[in-house]
């Protein structure tokens, strides 16, 4: 069940269309928080309550108690989100790691590590037990209540650490402080950070993707779950599904693209709006793909008029669309650039998608699905995939469309 989405303001429900489709999971989609896995499990939440102490929001130091810079900044460290990688619940490793290890991937140092915990005894603090229950930290961060947890940093922030003389360590930790909260309170009030992807067929390599915060209607700014899915897919099926020249409309922030160029595909487009393109290039480069900025590009499916004038002569074998329907404009928008950039005497041109099923765009779908009928493309597959993204669990279509019979204009 997926929890809020900004895109999910406009839903009716979702009826079964009336065709033959095959169904394949995609979820949960797999989170490894050190992206140095090369397999992809989907692990407990925690480890067992046997093995795991058990920690209270009660157990950490009020702010009463003056907790000291140290002190603090250790917590904040243990509490803080690992590097987010792809979608889907929240997972840690099945066993339980050393303190000295938890320690390692947090970047806290031993010997501040141990000031903390000696002041939290001496101030009989339930978080100062034994290093191993303040180290649990990491793993209680993942199940404690969201609210309770805001609560605590607020209060943290509200005081405005006052008692400290040192102003450089009382700003440090508000801005710890500030992160994390906005770490428990959703993706769409998280501040901009960088994900990394592991596609399930290509975990050689991980892609870094940058996604700055969500603010305004910059949706192009995050990566959505259909493209996980299409790049998978891709990694999978590349030459079945690709043929150059392609065309990507929609980049985002750049995801599949990416790896179609990591693939080794040359003759790739990615575009997209102006607004969403600088940080589209920004990936590139965060990806070691310098030499390939030329190739991301300004196209607005509403007036493609200046793409189509400073591309005069081209022509697309192959159109990527990854969850390009939030507006009842954009089934007329896509089909009029699907017309003016697909090759039109090639029964192999295709247009690959891959679309959420938000319930309150059924209408809108259904209108897609009967404009490129419209237009003389046929539908050659069709799959229905389950996946995560940053708002829960969905139910995602998968279509292949290629030319039938077609009469030139």
């Amino acid at each position: 069940m997926a929890e809020f989405d900004p895109l999910e303001y406009y839903s009716f429900s979702d009826k079964q269309r009336d065709t033959s489709i095959t169904k394949q999971s995609y979820g949960p989609i797999r989170l490894i928080h050190q992206a140095s896995a090369t397999k992809l499990t989907e692990c407990k939440v925690v480890p067992s309550e046997d093995k795991t102490p058990i920690i209270d929001i009660l157990d950490l130091p009020t702010i009463s108690s003056k907790p000291p810079y140290e002190v603090l900044t250790t917590i904040f460290k243990l509490l803080a989100l690992d590097v987010q990688t792809n979608f889907g619940p929240g997972v840690i490793e099945s066993e339980i790691l050393p303190v000295q290890k938890i320690l390692n991937k947090k970047n806290v140092q031993k010997d501040q590590f141990s000031f903390s915990l000696s002041w939290l005894q001496n101030h009989h603090f339930g978080v100062g037990k034994s290093s191993e229950t303040f180290a649990g930290l990491y793993y209680w961060s993942r199940v404690i209540s969201k609210n309770s947890m805001i609560n605590y940093l607020t209060n943290i922030v509200s005081s405005d650490l006052s008692y400290m003389d040192n102003e450089k360590q009382r700003n440090e930790l508000m801005e710890q402080a500030a992160k994390l909260i906005g770490e428990n309170s959703g993706r769409t009030a998280r501040a901009g950070f960088v994900r990394t992807i592991i596609v399930p067929g290509f975990e050689k390599e991980e892609i870094k993707i940058k996604e700055p915060a969500m603010t305004g209607d910059n949706i192009g700014m995050k990566t959505w779950g259909s493209s996980l899915i299409m790049a998978e897919k891709i990694v999978n099926n590349a030459k079945e599904l690709l043929k150059e020249p392609i065309l990507e409309l929609g980049s985002g922030t750049g995801l599949t693209g990416i790896i179609c160029r990591k693939l080794g595909f040359k003759k790739v487009l990615s575009t997209d709006l102006p607004t969403i393109v600088p940080n589209l290039k920004a990936n590139f480069v965060l990806n070691g793909l310098e030499s390939d900025l030329s190739s991301c590009k300004v196209l607005d499916w509403s007036n493609f008029s200046g793409f189509r004038s400073e591309n005069p002569n081209c022509m697309f074998s192959t159109i990527i669309l990854s969850d390009p329907i939030y507006s009842d404009e954009h089934p007329t928008w896509i089909c009029n650039v699907l017309k003016e950039f697909l090759v039109r005497d090639d029964p192999q041109s295709r247009v690959i998608i891959e679309i959420p099923l938000r319930s309150l765009f059924e209408k809108t779908r259904e209108n897609f699905w009967i404009l490129l009928e419209a237009m003389g493309l046929i539908e050659t597959t069709v799959e229905e995939n389950e996946g995560y993204d940053d708002f829960g669990e969905y139910k995602f279509l998968f279509k292949v469309y290629k030319w039938g019979k077609y009469t030139r204009d």
